[in-house]
């Protein structure tokens, strides 16, 4: 059981095609299943090894766990299922659409709306709107175990709820509803009570740090209201939980982040930045490897490469943000304008 992972077997994300998307573009999903049934960490899992390497879960551990939960069944049952391909599709992750009011420092117009007004004051090309068919979308609600929801902003998207209404029709209120938020989104009292009519759900709200840190990270979200809404969720299920996206930029405020997570009975997952390449871990400057020295959940991309971003280039693609947003990083993250201060001197 040490490499199993439910996935290949039973996930699907739409619109990608692909059980999972921490996998790369070009992934070979029967060597992956082979891999896993032979107890050989796949390469192509990479992203879970890493994770499971410095003693925190995973998203296949969590997997494991969710549907050996709402199975009831062990990971040993499942495996033969697997084997005996006695398996269907029951775990579905939706990309709505890329329908979103905010512009997230790692984000881009792929999965923002808000970035693609960003992308065109910097004189970039952005993408184009991006929505799924839903009716021809290959989603059985009757047998769902659950629908994991994403967006762009989820709770932005009238598609969302669409689905939801759909579930409902055909009895399904017991699937696990899971919407990755941003937590912005003042919800109608009619959405709400829509979202109370399932037994089992989760909102997962993607928080990248504590007040200005956060605001900067998720530009223009203010952390009064998302600590408001936490509330307001709080009242229609008590399984909320944090979608934690790591970078370069925030590495160096993780554990006062996580304490807080934990001071407020927040579970959270991790989810390591890999793109755009230069907030990536491994690329960050040295100078700010050398900074974090110490701090250990970050200690497997501490490593010198040579693939590391310089802290000038760094500091411009930054910069390049701040003014078209019209804020200053030196207002937020402090500790890393001292840095940018003292060593090129440029804020």
């Amino acid at each position: 059981m040490d490499t199993f992972c439910v996935l290949p077997w039973y996930g699907l994300e739409i619109p990608l095609a692909t059980p999972c998307c921490l996998l790369p573009d070009n992934a070979d999903i029967n060597q992956i299943k082979t891999d896993l049934l032979q107890g050989i960490k796949s390469p192509a899992c990479s992203k879970c090894w890493q994770i499971e390497s410095i003693g925190e879960k995973s998203r296949r551990q969590l997997e494991n766990e969710f549907l050996d939960y709402k199975l009831n069944q062990d990971l040993i049952r499942l495996k033969e299922d697997c084997i005996e391909a006695k398996h269907k599709t029951l775990l579905y992750q939706i990309t709505t659409s890329n329908l979103c009011n905010q512009a997230c420092v790692s984000c881009n117009s792929n999965a923002s709306s808000k970035w693609a007004e960003i992308e065109e004051k910097m004189g970039l090309v952005p993408a184009s709107k991006k929505e799924i068919d839903l009716e021809n979308s290959d989603i059985n609600y009757s047998s769902a175990k659950r629908i994991s929801l994403l967006g762009g902003e989820p709770l932005f998207d009238p598609k969302t709820f669409k689905i939801l209404k759909k579930l409902i029709e055909h009895n399904n209120t017991d699937c696990f509803i899971s919407l990755v938020t941003n937590g912005s989104i003042m919800l109608k009292q009619s959405q709400l009570d829509l979202l109370s009519k399932f037994t089992d759900l989760n909102i997962c709200i993607s928080i990248d740090g504590v007040g200005p840190v956060f605001e900067y990270m998720r530009w223009p979200a203010k952390w009064n209201v998302i600590c408001d809404n936490i509330k307001k969720f709080q009242q229609i299920t008590n399984n909320i939980s944090v979608s934690y996206t790591i970078s370069s930029l925030n590495i160096l405020y993780y554990q006062e982040t996580v304490d807080w997570f934990q001071t407020q009975g927040l579970r959270y997952n991790h989810n390591i930045v890999e793109f755009p390449n230069w907030l990536g871990l491994r690329q960050m400057p040295l100078e700010i490897k050398k900074l974090i020295a110490n701090n250990t959940f970050a200690k497997p991309w501490l490593t010198q490469t040579g693939s590391e971003i310089t802290l000038k280039e760094y500091f411009n693609k930054i910069h390049q943000q701040d003014q078209v947003k019209k804020i200053n990083i030196k207002q937020y993250l402090p500790e890393l304008a001292i840095i940018f201060d003292t060593l090129i001197g440029e804020l």
